[in-house]
């Protein structure tokens, strides 16, 4: 059974939509990643995700190799 949730991230070094763009394709490509929304004025990500497909620190490590910051 799927276990999915509503993830709040917040991320710092986004800019611009092109920031957005970047982070929602990558973390789209992730297993059980249903939708993904990046915010780069409110420095948040919002997804929502099959936790058992994909866990909260694979997002977080995706994320990361992008070069942005998660901070909470």
């Amino acid at each position: 059974m799927a276990r999915k949730e509503r993830v709040e991230l917040h991320v710092k070094g986004m800019h611009c939509t092109g920031c957005e763009t970047a982070i929602e394709q990558a973390l789209k490509r992730l297993p059980g990643v249903e939708q993904v929304e990046a915010d780069h004025r409110a420095e948040k990500v919002v997804a929502v995700v099959d936790l058992d497909q994909t866990p909260l620190e694979a997002l977080r490590e995706r994320i990361d190799l992008l070069g942005y910051e998660v901070v909470g």
